[in-house]
């Protein structure tokens, strides 16, 4: 025969169920958590581009020669950073921005049109905050122009293929729009759209010279080359508004104020390839989801990236996202 409860009982088994059901949600909401953590160092990594190290040496003149060769590899975002990702970062507290800025891309249909505005500090803070950097003008180069020196990133001169000037739409297009623009390596609207911010200049800046460089033009801009003789620059010698350096002559590029905003003036980042990769390997998750991403990633940044891999998947206690990524690059 059962004992009635005491009321005591069942005040404590209430107080146990409220307290299991408490446990149960935490459990469901820490999972949650970690879920959205692996998803979103997935989504990280899958807007990444793997540039391996490499020579890019460029003969301008007989006398000029500017070595922009890299030695590590790097990875590269696919797309100018969007006015979504500046929005997210000004969410999480860590940045000062114009409020009045922010509040005109409100519209979601144009969230994924370059963001603009930011100082050079405020590009760093953002780049930071990604663990990441903004890149130097020697990698913006070897990035656009690859080993083989290209001057348009896509090879030979085209039209209708980046939104510059002749295009004359005016404003700014959603990231990735000129597909057949974009590098071999898929790195998109490195020509047109907005300049892009870069650390120093080239040759290396000026001692007590803070002004640093913006590249590869915008849709306010005519159709230049990454580099090569600007219109009206007769020789090694020109110089543009009286004070540019030699260099300027010759790559497509702004020379700014790093405190310059401008609402063609955005940014993309970039990470050594060997440490990022390590440190995230072991937040990209272990399910067969994450398996068949991690592999489609490693199909992407393609057999260059081959040796990196290998050398990080042999490394004690490596996470399997750097083997699933291996498999993925040795096709």
């Amino acid at each position: 025969m059962n004992r009635p409860r005491s009321q005591n009982d069942v005040h404590a088994a209430r107080r146990w169920g409220s307290t299991a059901l408490a446990l149960f949600l935490l459990v469901l909401a820490g999972c949650a958590g970690e879920d959205n953590a692996r998803g979103a160092a997935l989504e990280e990594l899958e807007r990444l581009v793997f540039v391996p190290p490499g020579p890019c040496v460029i003969e301008l003149t007989e006398r000029m020669r500017v070595d922009c060769s890299t030695v590590e590899p790097l990875l590269v975002d696919r797309f100018e950073t969007t006015r979504e990702d500046w929005l997210v970062f000004l969410a999480s507290g860590d940045a000062d921005f114009p409020a009045h800025v922010a509040e005109s891309w409100s519209d979601r249909k144009l969230l994924d049109r370059p963001a603009t505005f930011m100082t050079l500090e405020e590009a760093r803070a953002f780049a930071r905050w990604r663990g990441m950097r903004v890149p130097t003008a020697a990698e913006w180069v070897r990035i656009a122009a690859g080993t083989r020196v290209q001057r348009f990133p896509w090879g030979g001169d085209a039209e209708s293929i980046a939104n510059t000037l002749e295009l004359g739409l005016g404003r700014t297009t959603d990231v990735g729009t000129f597909e057949e623009g974009a590098s071999p390596g898929g790195v998109h609207d490195l020509v047109g759209n907005v300049w892009e911010w870069v650390e120093g200049r080239l040759p290396a800046t000026p001692v007590g010279d803070e002004r640093t460089w913006a590249m590869g033009g915008s849709h306010a801009y005519r159709r230049r080359p990454i580099y090569g003789p600007r219109a009206g620059s007769s020789s090694a010698t020109s110089q543009l508004a009286g004070e540019a350096s030699t260099a300027e002559a010759y790559f497509n590029v702004l020379l700014l104020d790093p405190r310059h905003r401008a609402d063609d003036v955005g940014l993309r980042c970039v990470v050594e390839a060997r440490e990022y990769l390590w440190n995230r390997a072991s937040s990209l998750g272990s399910s067969a989801e994450a398996r068949a991403r991690l592999v489609a990633v490693g199909r992407r940044f393609g057999p260059s990236a081959v040796t990196l891999l290998a050398e990080l998947a042999a490394r004690p206690n490596a996470p399997p996202a750097l083997g699933w990524l291996l498999e993925g690059a040795r096709g």
